[in-house]
């Protein structure tokens, strides 16, 4: 699947969440998208010219996403494209000590293709990881430098967890 499709079908899939319904045969301008409302079902369409169109069922990312990964001793998890993601995501915060976001800096729509790189304060690689729109990690207690880079800009937090503290770091694009 292209790197295109894939951030229209994210794209699609956060507006779908957050968007209200429309009246039948409205078209609703978000962003670099336009969303079109016709007997109930919500298309989306890349531009007003364009013959490619996304419905929020298609924009659903494949669920084995959600599958815990090991890298090392940390276990991990990511995505967040759709709501049964989201939901998902959500019910499993309460299992890991680091919870990631990434998302548009102006309107805060999640963004995917991140690449997240958590680095112990000895500079040792725990986790390199590309990341839907949110990561949850289960870390040994400890302090850690979270790096992201998305669209080639890359950023830096520095963090804390323990057994009983989480660590929520949130970066936001331009």
């Amino acid at each position: 699947m292209s790197s295109i499709r894939t951030a229209l079908m994210l794209t699609a899939a956060t507006l779908a969440f957050a968007a209200p319904a429309l009246a039948d045969d409205t078209t609703q301008t978000l962003g670099t998208l336009q969303r079109t409302e016709i007997n109930g079902n919500s298309r989306y369409y890349a531009d007003p010219g364009s013959a490619a169109t996304y419905t929020a069922s298609q924009a659903v990312a494949d669920p084995s996403v959600l599958q815990p990964q090991q890298s090392g001793n940390v276990t991990f998890v990511t995505g967040g494209v759709g709501d049964e993601e989201i939901a998902a995501l959500e019910a499993a915060k309460k299992d890991y000590n680091l919870h990631i976001t990434s998302a548009s800096a102006s309107g805060g729509a999640f963004k995917g293709n991140t690449q997240i790189t958590i680095r112990t304060k000895k500079g040792d690689t725990l986790l390199t990881a590309d990341s839907g729109p949110i990561l949850l990690a289960k870390l040994p207690a400890g302090s850690y430098t979270v790096e992201a880079t998305n669209d080639g800009k890359t950023e830096h937090r520095n963090i804390t967890v323990g057994r009983s503290k989480s660590a929520h770091v949130h970066f936001g694009w331009q």
